[in-house]
């Protein structure tokens, strides 16, 4: 399935290895992001007002963790939250991706993503 969006800001890479690495992206208004790993092995998304509160951690039986997974060679589009305290807009957010083995890039584009 297609999606129509549009760009509003910058692409950035956030390289996907075995230990979490994690990308500080600049939200425009939108706050929407396309993600798109080009990689051949899945990518486990972490994502946050902070460093901290974005690292990927893969969850494990009885351990859950904050964020997706994302198939190789798949793209998703995914909300942030708007506002801190619901009065200032985010100007950033951080992105962090890790794998379970090999590495990949992830591909994070602020957009306007269309129905």
């Amino acid at each position: 399935m297609s999606q129509l969006f549009s760009t509003v800001g910058n692409t950035y890479c956030v390289a996907a290895t075995t230990s979490s690495g994690t990308t500080q992206v600049t939200i425009p208004n939108a706050g929407q992001f396309m993600l798109d790993n080009t990689g051949n092995v899945p990518v486990f998304i972490g994502h946050g007002i902070s460093s901290d509160t974005a690292n990927a951690v893969i969850p494990t039986t009885g351990t859950a963790t904050h964020g997706f997974w994302l198939e190789p060679n798949q793209t998703k589009w995914f909300s942030t939250e708007q506002t801190n305290n619901f009065t200032t807009p985010y100007t950033t957010w951080y992105v962090s991706a890790i794998t379970a083995t090999g590495t990949a890039n992830v591909y994070v584009t602020a957009c306007y993503a269309h129905a």
